[in-house]
């Protein structure tokens, strides 16, 4: 690869990973090139060789922010479907998570705006949605015929209904003031850790 490709590379790079962690902190309205360009170190001028629109950098932005999925999804040698849950409800629905969002999960700040929105925002936004769905569905177990109520559900049923809960109790907790918003993030990490356990399958 020539010199001058891979310092534009580079740069992208460089913008992406600003943009990723504006996103995260300020949602898709609240990020605008300008102050991208400027973090990065680069002139307003210079966005226009890396992206056509905004909405292109929100796209990349996204996909950025969501590769750490692995590192929280991912379960450990022997780790049964509740112990699974329990851990990533405690890494997700905690205070630090609340207080951080520059470095947490996009997903709080974007779903509504961008699920308003047209050209290449919606689809990158249902595609991330989609890896991360199908990521926690492949950690989850599969029905049985006896389970109970929650474990009769499929693992794609069980995933969507846990990001769900997480995602949206983050949400509303970051809506809240400090104790209601702990005392929100507490509950639904404890129906979260609930629901994935049952009498027969202790966690």
């Amino acid at each position: 690869m020539a010199q001058r490709d891979r310092q534009k590379q580079e740069t992208r790079a460089r913008i992406v990973a600003v943009a990723a962690r504006l996103l995260r902190e300020r949602g898709a309205a609240g990020m605008s090139v300008g102050d991208v360009m400027a973090q990065a170190g680069l002139t307003h001028g210079g966005f226009y060789a890396h992206f056509r629109t905004k909405d292109d950098l929100v796209a990349a932005a996204l996909a950025e922010a969501t590769e750490h999925r692995e590192a929280w999804l991912a379960p450990r040698a022997g780790e049964t479907e509740a112990q699974w849950v329990t851990g990533i409800a405690r890494r997700y629905l905690n205070r630090g998570h609340r207080a951080e969002p520059a470095a947490g999960c996009p997903f709080p700040a974007v779903l509504a705006e961008l699920a308003r929105g047209d050209g290449p925002m919606r689809p990158a936004l249902r595609a991330e949605l989609e890896a991360t769905l199908g990521r926690m569905a492949e950690n989850l177990d599969r029905p049985s015929s006896d389970a109970g109520a929650t474990r009769a559900l499929s693992p794609d049923d069980k995933a969507r209904g846990l990001l769900a809960l997480f995602v949206g109790g983050l949400m509303i907790s970051r809506a809240m003031d400090e104790d209601d918003g702990a005392a929100m993030l507490a509950a639904a990490r404890r129906f979260a850790i609930a629901a994935s356990q049952d009498e027969d399958h202790p966690a």
